[in-house]
């Protein structure tokens, strides 16, 4: 009898292996009794959410939008923080669905840089119930987009793929309205001044953004440096009106109250 080998570690089809697996697993799993994603709990065909248990949905660091500044999402005590009162940026309301906390924190770093792209769908879902506390008058959704430097050595858009399974009736999604004109540091790596010049000029809107009202979607805000290029970018353009809809709103020590520099 023939024994068959294995393909070899530098086989042209061993990299195709892992998204065929996932693929299968996504598969059996669709066949099995749904759990909860945190706690693994099973979920009734009842429950209103398809991915967290009653309990854990609640335990979520879910951001209270009374309690941010509409306009760039941090902690405030009216409806904007003293900086955007006085100088307002180009970006008209910030929309978080979380604090960048655990559990959440934990699946966006699985989701953007372990290549977990079957965490899109949960994470989509935090941006649903935010979506559904929004004002619904804006039309047009448009992924933050990536270089395709960075594209092609991710292998995927984040932002897209939240887009993507965000449903929501009332929005048409238009990722290549919006584009990055050259490559940028991430701006993980950054800090202070740095991650406020790293964005600048890198983005490059067509002309169909005129007289539009944009929600731009993105995973995760720390300073807003991006968000607010991207909206400085759409406004030069026309746009009538540009907010953003992102996962998580990461808050630094120096933006709590009674922290540093507050």
């Amino acid at each position: 009898m023939e024994t068959r080998k294995l393909p070899s570690t530098d086989s042209p089809f061993i990299p195709a292996l892992p998204q065929v697996r996932s693929g299968v697993l996504r598969w059996a799993a669709s066949l099995l009794p749904a759990a909860c994603w945190h706690c693994r709990t099973s979920l009734s065909l009842s429950s209103p959410s398809r991915f967290l248990c009653p309990r854990c949905e609640l335990l979520l660091p879910w951001v209270n939008p009374v309690q941010v500044c509409s306009r760039c999402g941090l902690p405030q005590t009216g409806t904007f923080c003293s900086a955007c009162a006085v100088h307002p940026g180009p970006l008209d309301a910030v929309q978080a669905a979380c604090a960048y906390e655990e559990p959440v924190r934990s699946w966006v770093v699985r989701f953007k840089y372990g290549g977990h792209d079957a965490l899109a769908p949960l994470l989509a879902a935090l941006l649903q119930a935010t979506w559904r506390r929004a004002s619904a008058e804006t039309e047009v959704l448009i992924p933050v987009p990536l270089h395709p430097s960075r594209l092609r050595f991710r292998g995927f858009n984040q932002s897209l793929l939240l887009a993507q399974h965000l449903k929501a009736s009332t929005l048409s999604l238009k990722p290549h309205w919006l584009q990055r004109s050259r490559p940028t540091r991430p701006q993980v790596e950054l800090s202070g001044v740095a991650r406020q010049q790293n964005p600048k000029q890198a983005f490059v809107a067509r002309p169909e953004v005129a007289g539009q009202s944009i929600w731009l979607v993105d995973d995760v805000m720390t300073t807003g440096a991006t968000l607010q290029e991207v909206a400085r970018t759409l406004k030069a353009a026309g746009a009538r009106k540009v907010q953003a809809l992102v996962v998580a709103r990461r808050f630094l020590e120096t933006d709590l109250p009674g922290g540093e520099g507050a």
